[in-house]
């Protein structure tokens, strides 16, 4: 299943890239569950069975709350992690407009 990852901590977003961008996204028909504070590890195969029941059901994505996944785990920083199928759920966050 093909999607797009996003997290909702910024500091936690800058262990996957320099570049980051803030975008607001559609989570309506997205399923939820709760990692309560799992590592990445210790949560992947509820995470697979997730996926698999997203894809069944038509659901646009994916939201894992409460996950620990970032480049240094040490830190233990806790995350919302969204996984996105239909990009249309995902809008570029406006900051301003370039009045001319």
């Amino acid at each position: 299943m093909k999607g797009t990852w996003f997290v909702d901590k910024k500091n936690i977003a800058k262990g996957y890239g320099k570049i980051t961008k803030e975008v607001n996204i559609d989570t309506s028909n997205f399923y939820k569950i709760n990692a309560k504070g799992k590592t990445l590890n210790d949560f992947r195969n509820e995470i697979w069975d997730a996926k698999k029941y997203v894809s069944e059901n038509n659901k646009k994505g994916l939201v894992i709350r409460n996950l620990i996944d970032n480049k240094d785990w040490e830190k233990r920083d806790v995350g919302n992690h969204i996984f996105v199928i239909d990009k249309n759920s995902i809008k570029t966050k406006e900051i301003g407009r370039a009045h001319v």
